[in-house]
């Protein structure tokens, strides 16, 4: 299973919903996603993708969107080699895949265009 395809499950496992209204989910802009399921959510991808999220990044996952965006930007200040490469369903074994070295000199795969 894909990073991705984890990040959706934990959406439509805690909010019940269809994965194609997952890139419309805003935190507090559906009943569903209020403050105690925003700290579930939290508690969820911590254990799923074993990180720790900071009170910044809690507050700043605002949506689905962000939130991806938000995991992608913590991937690529950690040491350890915990990549959310496989966002956006790209392989990173492909021939084609573009890696690229993290601050900390780690080989790590870069997802553009988003």
């Amino acid at each position: 299973m894909t990073n991705l395809e984890k990040y959706d499950k934990a959406f439509i496992r805690l909010f019940k919903v269809k994965k194609e209204d997952l890139p419309k989910m805003k935190y507090m802009g559906d009943k569903k996603w209020d403050s105690m399921a925003h700290m579930d959510l939290m508690s969820d991808l911590e254990e799923i993708f074993d990180i720790q999220i900071s009170t910044v990044d809690v507050l700043d996952f605002t949506d689905y969107n962000k939130g991806k965006s938000s995991l992608d930007a913590m991937a690529s200040k950690s040491k350890a080699l915990t990549c959310f490469c496989m966002f956006g369903g790209v392989d990173p074994y492909a021939a084609d895949s573009d890696f690229r070295r993290s601050p900390h000199g780690e080989q790590l795969l870069y997802i553009g265009g988003r």
